[in-house]
C-alpha cells in the first residue's frame, strides 16, 4: 500500500514534518490509535543494561496503550519492537531501504513479519530500493515525525540514535535520554542529551507516559498498569477529599515521593486535587 499526504489515513503527526515524505509505502496498517505514539531508538551495539531498560519501556509503553517506533536496527531498535508485540501492543517499523529490500537476520525477517500483522513496517523508497549509508540517517526524520516523544535508550557519539534525537526537537517533540554508567561508552550521547537540556532523564515509562499525557485530552491519555506505589497511594485516596499528609501516612510513603505519584495518577485521571494539597479519587 502506498500512502500519499493527500491520503486521510497519511499519519496526522508526521504531516505536519515540513520534510515528511510525499508518499509512504506500507506494510501492515496504520490505525487511529498509533497517534499516540513514541519512538524508542539506541546503539546496535547494546549492552545488557541498555537491552533491559529497552525491554521493560516498550513493554509498559505498549501495555498502556502507546504504539512503539523504531527503525528495526540490532540491538535497542530490535528489542523494543519485540517486547511492544510480546505485550500485545502495536509497533511501526520504519526502514532505511525499500519493504522488498529488506535483508536482515532471519530473527529480524521473521520479527518484521510479525510487526507486518500486529502494526506497521514503513518506507519512503520504492520496494526494491537498497538501502545505503546515507538512506538511515534520513529515515530518522520519520521515527521523530510518527512520534510525540523520542526516547534514546543507548547511544554513542556519534549515534544515529541522536539524529533521531535533533530531528524530534526540530520538531518541537518531546526528547528524552535513559542515563547509564559515567564509564559507559554507549552512554555518552545520552548523557551529552540531558546535560546540554536537550532531553529530559527518563527512568521508567511513568517519565515519558506524564508528558505524553499532558499533551493528550483526558479521554486519550495513556493508561500503564499502576506500579506498588501507584496502587499504595491511589488506594490511600477516597471518594471525599484528603490531605496528601493524610494520603502518605496511610500509604507509609514519604511526602514527596506521594506527591510526585499523584501527579502521575492526576495525569492518567484516577485522582483529582481540590484544593490545599487535598485530593479525592475519580474512580472507585
Amino acid at each position: 500500500m502506498i500512502l500519499t499526504r493527500a491520503d486521510p489515513s497519511y499519519p496526522a503527526h508526521l504531516a505536519q514534518c515540513p520534510d515528511a515524505p510525499e508518499a509512504l509505502h506500507v506494510r501492515g496498517a496504520f490505525v487511529r490509535g498509533d497517534e499516540i505514539a513514541v519512538a524508542v531508538v539506541g546503539t546496535r551495539s547494546m549492552t545488557s543494561y541498555g537491552e533491559r531498560v529497552a525491554c521493560d519501556l516498550a513493554r509498559d509503553l505498549a501495555l498502556s496503550g502507546v504504539t512503539v517506533v523504531s527503525g528495526l536496527a540490532h540491538g535497542i531498535d530490535e528489542t523494543a519492537h519485540r517486547a511492544a508485540l510480546d505485550a500485545g501492543g502495536r509497533t511501526i517499523a520504519v526502514l532505511g531501504c525499500g519493504l522488498a529490500a529488506f535483508h536482515g537476520s532471519i530473527a529480524r525477517r521473521r520479527l518484521l513479519e510479525r510487526i507486518a500483522t500486529g502494526g506497521a513496517v514503513v518506507s519512503e523508497y520504492d520496494d526494491d530500493f537498497a538501502g545505503a549509508a546515507w538512506t538511515f540517517p534520513v529515515r530518522n526524520r520519520i521515527i521523530a515525525g510518527l512520534t510525540l516523544a523520542t526516547v534514546v535508550v543507548e547511544a554513542g557519539a556519534p549515534s544515529g540514535a541522536l539524529i533521531t534525537a535533533a530531528r524530534a526537537l526540530d520538531y518541537d517533540r518531546a526528547v528524552f535520554a535513559v542515563p547509564g554508567s559515567i564509564y559507559g561508552a554507549k552512554s555518552i550521547g545520552c548523557h551529552r542529551l540531558i546535560t546540554e537540556g536537550r532531553a529530559r532523564l527518563c527512568r521508567r515509562a511513568a517519565d515519558v507516559l506524564a508528558e505524553v499525557g499532558a499533551m493528550l485530552p483526558a479521554r486519550e491519555r495513556p493508561r500503564l498498569p499502576l506500579s506498588p506505589l501507584e496502587r499504595a497511594v491511589f488506594e490511600a485516596v477516597f471518594a471525599e477529599a484528603r490531605h496528601i499528609d493524610e494520603i502518605a501516612r496511610d500509604a507509609a510513603r514519604p511526602v514527596e515521593e506521594v506527591s510526585a505519584t499523584l501527579t502521575l495518577l492526576e495525569l492518567r485521571d484516577l485522582v483529582r486535587g481540590v484544593g490545599d494539597g487535598r485530593f479525592v479519587a475519580r474512580v472507585s
